[in-house]
């Protein structure tokens, strides 16, 4: 079923996507939401990429809220 993984990572990069955005708007409630349901979806579909996107959201909110490990 490869289209069902495009799908899913494609699902995932858009997750990505959106948390980022509302990361950059100040927006860090509804994008810790959002990188919740992005490392969720990645698991859920296996997908390492999506995993470090995930992390890399988390990461960046944890930067600029200036607190150096989750929550």
């Amino acid at each position: 079923m490869p289209a069902a993984r495009d799908q899913d990572e494609t699902w995932v990069q858009g997750l990505w996507s959106l948390g980022l955005t509302l990361t950059l708007q100040g927006e860090q409630a509804a994008a810790h939401e959002t990188a919740a349901a992005c490392r969720r979806a990645a698991e859920a579909g296996l997908d390492a990429e999506g995993l470090g996107r995930a992390a890399y959201l988390d990461g960046l909110l944890h930067l600029l809220e200036g607190r150096p490990s989750p929550r």
